[in-house]
């Protein structure tokens, strides 16, 4: 279970330290994120009904959260064996996931049978998350899906409604799901929140 893969992206203009300084504000306790996001991934990379959970996107959370959350020995290693070893203690639990925060979508509004069918399938993607979790009641925070100015193709921009309308849906239909509306968030380009959209 060795992470291999790291987060893509855009992550000079992430929400994720903004998000952190006001948990911990809020509540007095810190928080830790584990960024797995890889651009431009459609709902298949993370949810693939015909190889269930054997998913890239969803193989590469999990390692990232199997790495973070487990006990590594970071005093004894070469960078040339592979980097820290796991330090076998069964009797001390890898670290719980409190919740996901999930801003995806815009790959699936290029087709209109991925958009049509986006809400069914993130309702089986977070109950096999949860399940593989064995957290039946994992939060799951989703951001809508944003605007788009002038990049979207004729007829695309109804399929970025049908999205966003399923993530809207999803808040009322499945338990522990919440969702943040961005359409009035600052765009840094045409498709892209800014970082001031971002931090607000």
């Amino acid at each position: 279970r060795n992470a291999r893969f790291f987060s893509s992206g855009a992550p000079g203009h992430s929400p994720w330290l903004t998000f952190g300084r006001l948990i911990r504000r809020e509540t007095g306790i810190p928080v830790g994120f584990i960024p797995a996001a890889q651009e431009g991934t459609p709902r298949e990379a993370w949810h693939n009904k015909k190889r269930g959970m054997a998913s890239p996107a969803l193989e590469n959370l999990l390692a990232l959260i199997w790495t973070a959350t487990s006990l590594y020995d970071f005093a004894n290693f070469s960078l040339n064996d592979g980097g820290p070893r796991l330090v076998p203690k069964p009797e001390t639990p890898p670290g719980i996931v409190a919740g996901c925060v999930w801003f995806h979508g815009n790959a699936d509004c290029r087709r209109e049978g991925a958009a049509a069918s986006y809400g069914e399938n993130f309702r089986e993607f977070i109950g096999r998350l949860r399940a593989v979790l064995e957290s039946p009641q994992l939060p799951v925070v989703v951001c809508q899906l944003n605007r788009v100015i002038g990049v979207a193709k004729p007829g695309e921009s109804v399929l970025w409604g049908l999205v966003r309308e399923a993530q809207r849906a999803a808040a009322h239909d499945i338990e522990k799901v919440a969702v943040i509306p961005t359409l009035d968030a600052g765009l840094s380009d045409g498709i892209h929140i800014s970082a001031h959209g971002n931090a607000i």
